[in-house]
This record gives C-alpha cells, structure tokens and sequence, in this order.
C-alpha cells in the first residue's frame, strides 16, 4: 500500500473509528465518570461537564492560534491525546481503588483536553480536504467503530481512544490551510439546516435520558447494539452509492464543479436527515402509543445518534465551501451540542422525571410530547423561512438576468480572452450591474473575502482599478461585439 494512501484513507479511518467512541457516552465517559444512580449524577460527571464547557469557550476565543498549531505542530494533538490516555487510566484506577480520589479529579482535565483536541484536530483535518470520498471514510469508520471496539474489553479501549485518536492524526496527511473567515459574525453562515440538526440531536437527548435512566430496561442495550450496526450499514451503503453518482456527474461538468458538489452533499445529507427523522418521529409516537419505551426509545437513540454522524458532514461540507473556521464552527455547533446533550440525559432528565406533573400523563411522555412539537414546530419554520428565501432568491436573480440586458456584463468571448474563470467573470458582471459586493457574494453562496479576491484578480486581468473603469471596459466589449 502506498504512502499516499495511508496518509489519505488509512490513517483517517483508523482515527476516526476511535474518535466515534467518544460520542458514546456509555463505551467512555459513562465508564470512566459513571452516574451514581438513576436520579443523580457523580460530581465528577458534572465537573466534566463544566471543564467541557469551558473549553469550548476558549477554543472558541483563541480559534485562530488553535489552528495554527494544528497545522504547524503536529505533535500537539498527539501530546494531549497521550495525556488523556493516561487520565482514563487514572480514572479507572481511582475506581477500582487502586489510586485515591485525587486522581479522579486529576484526570478530568487530562481527559476533557484530549477530547476537544481530538475532535478539533479531525475536524479541521476534514474540513480543508472535504470531498465526496471523505463522507465515505467518515461513514465506514463509524461502522467499524460499533463492530470492534464494543467487542472489545471495554477499559482497554477506554484507556486507548485517546491515543488512537491522536497517534492516526499524526500520520495523516496535514491539513493545508489557507484564509479563512474567523470572526464570530460568520456564524451567521450556519444554515437553518443545521440549526434543525442541533434541535434533533438535543430532543433525542431526552428519549435517551428517558430510556437510559430506566432501571428496568434490560433487553434494550442488547437490541441497540445491532440496530445501530444495521443502520450504519445501510449509511454507509447509501453513502457508497451516492458518492459513486456524484463522481460520474462531475466528469461532464464544464464549470462551478464545487459549487455544484456543495449542493450535491447537501442535498444528500438532507434526504439522510428526512429518513432519519422519519425513524425518530415513528419511534417516539410508537412509544406514546405503546405506553413504554423499552425498544422504541432505543430506535430514538440510534436514529439520533446517527443525525451526530451526519451532522458532521454538514458541517465539514459548509465550513469546506464558506471557508470558515473549522475550530470554531465544530466548537460552538457540535462539541457544545454534545456537551449540552450529555447534560440534558444525565443530568437534568433524571431530575425531572421525579418531578409529578399531575393528569393522565405521565412526567416521561409529557416531555417526550414537548420535544416532538418543538421539533415539528421548527420543521414547518425551517422549511418556512427557506422557501421564502428561495422564493427572494430566484425574484432576484429573475431580476439580475433582465437586468443583464440593458447592463454591461461579461460574454464567454470575453471571459476567453482576458483569461478569466468563471467565477471571475459571474462576481465581475454582477458587480458591474450595481450590486454590491456583499449581496454578489449572497447570491453566488460564496463568503465577502472569496467575492472580493475575484473581483481583484479580475480587475487585474482587465487593466481597470476602479468600478467605473470595468464598467466602461466591459460596455465598450459589448459594443465592438454588437
């Protein structure tokens, strides 16, 4: 196997069938932080909550030098990882008795570390590389990830998480990074999408704390397993197979080759979100029906667990395509999510289902009720405010193309002989049609500093140094034409 390869499929694999493991909460937090009882946490479980918290805060506030050092130190993922490895060992120690209770608190931020500098380090790996092969590597490392490691001696793989993590890192192939728009007013450019992937993840989190915390469910781990295992399957299957189309479609395309595989991934990613949500809402209504949640809530929590999967994926393919800040993007929409998640089923859920809320209902389904309207509630909103946008967008550029006639833009000819790409000659026509260069970059979905570097190099290209002088140079084009 070439070198090459290793570094591109390999290793990110490899790293990544580690790092699943860390998004379930019973193969490692669970283990090493374990709830004392179905009504209460262990203070160490809410202290690594809060030291998750803020963490995600500071990578958030120091994004920029947190980037820099992944792509200039490699070593650091890998040194943070080693650390976390041998906080879990102090943990489990600590457990068994074998170390005092200092070292129960020592490990906490040894672990917690580990575990963003993992999750950052993937993430910006992804995300400066993202393409249609990626989704494939990221869907079967999730897989591999239920097949060995829950067959595995659960501490072990505890103990050895991190370091896998941080060791196939180290020998995949760096990340080359490039500008990127860090400033947190580019979040604006989260899409309502994603916003509805979030709002899944955490109402799953209360079937989970739900079904998680029943004392009586025996049956249910054993059914989880190889529905999750069947599932990631027909993911992985699913994502083969639509990768293969996107592959074949591209061959013919002429130009806007990524603009098109941006919406390509995204519109895979939202047929994988409807038939995800399609499970979850048949799962929390069967349970309603059925007055239990002994199976049914075990559906919600893999269909749940899978939107994490997918929620990954658009995330790297909108940071990929906007050119945002992967450490910062990853940190406020998914570590903050899982966090909070995590909070949500261990912490406040068993509280609240010792709580009587009185009539025929019972506290469980009343919550349950709450979060699949809120959820429908959004849904009708999302989709809402998308088709209205859609609706603005295609007014306007209804508008543009009328516009064109009577404004200077650029021809092909004229593309072809001044050398300008594509996108060059599409941000140079709409800003010579009096658009400003904000809304050119809205309406081409590309960020201000993407549209400002093409109008530059265009200006460059055509000889002129201000907008009257492109204008003029591209009226006086179309004259000579005519």
């Amino acid at each position: 196997m070439e070198r090459v390869e290793i570094k591109n499929y390999v290793a990110p694999f490899v790293g990544m069938s580690f790092f699943w493991v860390y998004l379930r909460y019973q193969s490692y937090f669970g283990l090493l932080y374990p709830l004392d009882s179905p009504t209460g946490t262990s203070p160490a479980f809410g202290v690594l909550l809060v030291v998750l918290l803020v963490l995600c805060a500071f990578s958030i506030a120091f994004r920029t030098r947190i980037e820099k050092i992944f792509l200039a130190q490699r070593y650091s993922v890998v040194l943070l990882s080693a650390m976390a490895s041998g906080g879990a060992a102090m943990a489990l120690a600590a457990d068994s008795g074998l170390l005092g209770a200092w070292a129960l608190w020592v490990s906490l931020p040894l672990v917690a570390a580990g575990f963003v500098a993992g999750y950052l380090g993937w993430a910006t790996y992804f995300c400066y590389r993202f393409g249609p092969s990626d989704i494939v590597v990221l869907a079967a490392s999730y897989l591999a990830s239920l097949v060995f490691f829950t067959q595995w001696v659960p501490y072990l793989v505890a103990v050895f998480v991190p370091l896998g993590v941080g060791v196939s890192w180290f020998f995949a192939q760096p990340p080359r990074g490039s500008a990127v728009a860090s400033k947190i007013s580019s979040l604006k450019e989260v899409t309502p999408f994603v916003v509805l992937f979030i709002a899944f993840l955490l109402s799953g989190s209360i079937l989970r704390g739900i079904v998680d915390s029943g004392s009586s469910d025996v049956d249910g781990p054993l059914f989880r397993w190889p529905l999750s295992v069947v599932v990631s399957a027909i993911v992985l299957f699913g994502c083969w197979i639509s990768v293969r189309r996107m592959k074949e479609k591209r061959v013919g395309l002429k130009s806007g080759e990524a603009l098109w595989m941006q919406r390509a991934i995204d519109s895979m990613a939202l047929k994988g979100w409807a038939a995800l949500a399609l499970m979850f809402f048949a799962a929390v209504f069967a349970g309603l029906i059925e007055g239990s949640y002994h199976l049914s809530g075990h559906i919600v929590v893999v269909a749940r667990s899978m939107l994490d999967w997918l929620l990954w994926v658009v995330l790297c393919n909108l940071v990929s395509a906007k050119r945002l800040s992967p450490v910062l993007v990853f940190s406020a929409c998914s570590i903050l999510t899982n966090t909070v998640s995590w909070m949500l089923s261990y912490w406040l859920l068993p509280r609240l289902l010792t709580v009587e809320v009185g009539g025929r209902l019972p506290t469980s389904d009343v919550l349950v009720l709450l979060a699949a309207f809120a959820l429908l509630a959004l849904i009708i909103l999302v989709f809402g405010v998308v088709a209205s946008k859609r609706q603005a967008a295609d007014a306007l550029s209804l508008s543009t193309a009328e516009a064109s006639l009577v404004r200077p833009c650029v021809s092909e000819e004229m593309a072809a002989a001044f050398k300008l790409t594509s996108r060059e000659a599409e941000v140079a026509s709409l800003f010579a049609q009096g658009h400003s260069m904000k809304k050119v970059a809205s309406l081409l979905f590309i960020s201000m500093s993407t549209a400002q570097s093409h109008i530059k190099s265009a200006y460059r290209k055509l000889d002129v140094h201000s907008k009257d002088e492109l204008i003029d140079k591209l009226s006086e084009w179309q004259r000579e034409s005519e």
